[in-house]
C-alpha cells in the first residue's frame, strides 16, 4: 500500500482484527478465524489514513493475470474501504470476519 497509495506504516489486517474484540457471546479466538470489532469513533481516524486509497474496477481488471495477485488484493482492498465509508456514513460500528 506504501508504494501504490502512498500509505506507509498500515497494516490493514491489524487495524480489522488488533484486538480480537467483539459483542459475540462465542469464545475468545486465539488464531483463525479472525473476528475484530472497529467501533464509529475509530473509523475515522482509519478512513483518515486511506483516503488515498483509491481503486477502480477497470484497475482491478487490469491486474487480474497479475502474477503476485496483485488485482485479487486490490479486489478486497476496494471491498474493505467501502464497507468502512458505509459505516462510517451510516454511523455505524464495522464487525470484520475472516476464515
Amino acid at each position: 500500500m506504501a508504494e501504490d497509495f502512498g500509505i506507509a506504516d498500515l497494516n490493514i489486517e491489524e487495524k480489522l482484527f488488533v484486538d480480537n474484540s467483539h459483542p459475540f457471546p462465542i469464545p475468545k479466538i486465539d488464531d483463525w478465524s479472525l473476528i475484530g470489532l472497529i467501533r464509529h469513533r475509530q473509523l475515522e481516524e482509519l478512513r483518515s489514513k486511506i483516503t488515498s486509497l483509491n481503486i477502480t474496477d477497470e484497475q482491478i481488471e487490469l491486474l487480474e493475470d497479475d502474477p503476485d495477485e496483485k488485482g485479487f488484493a486490490y479486489e478486497h482492498l476496494k471491498g474493505i474501504l467501502e464497507n468502512i465509508n458505509y459505516c462510517f456514513e451510516n454511523n455505524l460500528d464495522l464487525v470484520s470476519f475472516c476464515h
